[in-house]
């Protein structure tokens, strides 16, 4: 029965977002003493551990057993942030604890999306991803705005102890978990005897359908990044309006998101999975660049939900193709590639988007994001319908999945 650790694995992701961003609000503030550069570093932070260690951790993932490494990532960041209780009013020290928080999140990502096809069963695998994207925005959202709340009531000390105490708590639910995925050691990950395991990004870019949708997702959180910066003076200097303006754009994305997510968790895509997230990233293009263009305040919280539904969706279908097209031996090393790339759009997204805001204006930027989202989806659509029509059908060439050792047994049915 897989339904008990599915519900423990989600809540240990529910706690452990909550928890983080609880923190990241309340720190964000307390900082905003020491400049923004320091700021956008402590932000930068979160991405870059998995883009230079994305390799090693993919590797680390088809080789040990998968909850043991999100555990251990888990009490990596629990233990970091109590040492930030310590160290926050030293802003030198906040940057290397930062990056180890960081680190713990970059192992237990792709660990985590690797495990969850076990648990689940491969059939169930997509509504087990939209179930996980839900309970992750839902908790995101309530940790932010609780982490507003708290700086004030609290103080930053305090913020940053319920942080590391919901690690603690995931650590404690990941490891009451029945269900592993332990990595075959007799053979190499690819199969073979003897031969070395191709990497991540040489799997991505050997198979080219795999690779655009990948990007697409990556596009699609970069896309996110960038309104973000612009978000606040969009509201502010275009729009008009206040912080319950700014609070009310996010709660529209974050409902839409999760619709979205649920969407793709319910539909059955099978094959047109890169067509569905093709579709997405294009509506979310559209949807920034018309926010932008009207510039109104009950359109831009309409278009606002679409972005956010367009966006749950590619994210569930992503990991859902790799989870689709990929073996299951590979699928650490190809998820922390995937990881990768997504943290490599959104460090550039988080370094040009003040810059451009700057040049051009909060309006002209969400225009100009908008636009360059549909240009790139466009051209990556390309890709993919060339990439169709060369293998004659809906990806008949891609990646063998893998069957599941454990598919045979009965799974009860997600709700």
């Amino acid at each position: 029965m897989t339904l008990p650790d599915l519900r423990l694995l989600l809540a240990a992701q529910g706690v452990s977002t909550a928890g983080t961003g609880f923190s990241v609000i309340a720190l964000s503030f307390y900082l905003s003493r020491h400049g923004p550069v320091v700021i956008s570093l402590v932000v930068l932070a979160e991405f870059v551990p998995s883009i230079l260690l994305a390799g090693t951790f993919g590797k680390l993932v088809d080789r040990y057993p998968n909850r043991r490494l999100v555990v251990v990532g888990l009490l990596g960041q629990a233990a970091a942030t109590v040492l930030l209780i310590a160290a926050v009013e030293n802003y030198h020290l906040v940057l290397p604890l930062a990056l180890i928080v960081g680190a713990g999140g970059a192992l237990a990502q792709p660990a985590v999306h690797a495990l969850l096809p076990r648990i689940s069963g491969e059939t169930n695998a997509t509504k087990a991803y939209s179930h996980s994207a839900t309970v992750t925005v839902a908790a995101g959202l309530t940790g932010q705005i609780l982490g507003g709340v708290a700086l004030t009531a609290m103080g930053i000390k305090v913020a940053l102890l319920v942080d590391a105490l919901s690690f603690f708590v995931a650590a404690g639910l990941m490891a009451a978990i029945a269900t592993d995925r332990r990595p075959g050691e007799s053979t190499s990950p690819d199969g073979a005897p003897g031969q070395r395991p191709r990497s991540g990004w040489a799997t991505l870019l050997r198979h080219r359908l795999l690779a655009a949708s990948v990007l697409l997702n990556a596009v699609s959180v970069g896309t996110v990044l960038l309104i973000n910066v612009s978000n606040v003076f969009f509201v502010t200097q275009t729009l008009r309006g206040d912080s319950r303006l700014l609070a009310a754009l996010s709660v529209s994305w974050g409902i839409g998101l999760v619709a979205g997510a649920r969407l793709a968790g319910t539909a059955r895509l099978g094959p047109r999975i890169p067509a569905a997230m093709w579709g997405a990233t294009l509506l979310l293009g559209c949807a920034v660049a018309g926010a932008g263009l009207i510039a109104k305040t009950v359109p831009v919280l309409l278009l606002w939900f679409v972005g956010g539904a367009a966006t749950g969706t590619v994210g569930v279908a992503s990991r859902a193709l790799i989870r689709q097209h990929v073996e299951d031996s590979k699928r650490g090393r190809v998820f922390a590639a995937a990881s990768a790339a997504v943290s490599t759009v959104s460090v550039a997204a988080i370094i040009t988007g003040g810059q451009l805001v700057q040049a051009v204006g909060p309006r002209l930027a969400n225009l100009g994001i908008g636009t360059g989202t549909v240009i790139v989806a466009g051209l990556l659509g390309l890709v993919i319908l060339v990439r169709r029509q060369r293998s004659g059908g809906p990806d008949n060439t891609e990646l063998p999945a893998s069957r599941s050792p454990h598919d045979d047994r009965k799974t009860g049915a997600l709700r």
